[in-house]
């Protein structure tokens, strides 16, 4: 809703729904644990639909002023979190690239029937107007990721935006990296079939999950570019201060077995 610009949203559609259960139940499904959890519904309002939907609009700071997602923003967890979830969506499913592939696989599929429907219905007045309007969305696209980091740098005082690159060192598809809590893998929506590689902008001073995980037949062997107190662990965080390399290093679990038997064998 926040990278859409819809200000339809939150003081108003907003539904709630979850499985009936006693309590909560953390070995559930998901969606069945009992907690509760939006449902998305009304959303044709953005995307530059209307004068206050632009691509500038500070849906932010909009729905940061609501009660609910207001009072949820106090807690500094959740803030981190929230900070950090719009820079993975704006770094994966909202690539202006992708979103274009998407309006324009949707466009090619609606336009041999809007004739018909300009005919009957009389709106959109033509078929210029309605290939304008989809123009209109691709712009959108494109102008609103750098609007979204103008608007949060400046909702929670932050001083400014970098770029981390993860990448991964090692025997061919022996591990993968999540960046606070999104999987830098082909399956994440915008991340591409060879993923490393990677880079995303995020925000400079708020504290970012790093976890290293190994393949089955692999294991973790280290972190580079990251301080060496903590370049051992598999989860870190780390805070950006500028422009960042960081790599995670795997290797075979035969490997280690070998390392291991040399050592013992030469008595080291």
């Amino acid at each position: 809703m926040r990278f859409r610009s819809n200000n339809d949203w939150p003081h108003k559609n907003v539904r709630l729904w979850r499985a009936r259960t006693p309590m909560y139940e953390s070995d559930a499904d998901p969606a069945l644990d009992g907690r509760w959890r939006w449902m998305m519904f009304d959303t044709e309002r953005g995307f530059a639909l209307r004068d206050a939907s632009q691509a500038s609009a500070n849906v932010v700071e909009w729905a940061a002023n609501t009660l609910t997602l207001g009072r949820m923003l106090k807690n500094p967890t959740f803030r981190t979190s929230f900070i950090n979830e719009l820079a993975n969506q704006s770094n994966t499913a909202f690539l202006p690239e992708r979103v274009i592939r998407v309006i324009d696989s949707l466009a090619t599929q609606i336009e041999p029937e809007m004739p018909e429907h300009i005919a009957r219905w009389g709106e959109p007045v033509s078929m210029e107007f309605w290939q304008a309007e989809v123009q209109k969305m691709r712009d959108f696209a494109t102008l609103r990721p750098a609007y979204m980091r103008q608007h949060v740098t400046a909702r929670f005082s932050l001083t400014g935006s970098a770029n981390v690159t993860l990448n991964v060192e090692g025997p061919s598809n022996s591990g993968t990296i999540s960046i606070s809590g999104t999987p830098i893998t082909s399956s994440t929506p915008g991340v591409t079939d060879q993923p490393y590689p990677w880079s995303g902008t995020y925000y400079r001073n708020v504290p970012l999950e790093l976890v290293a995980t190994a393949r089955p037949g692999y294991h973790f062997a280290g972190w580079s570019g990251v301080a060496s107190e903590i370049e051992s662990r598999d989860t870190i965080s780390v805070r950006l201060d500028g422009d960042t390399i960081i790599t995670a290093r795997f290797s075979s679990e035969m490997t280690q077995v070998t390392q291991s038997d040399e050592s013992l064998q030469f008595g080291l």
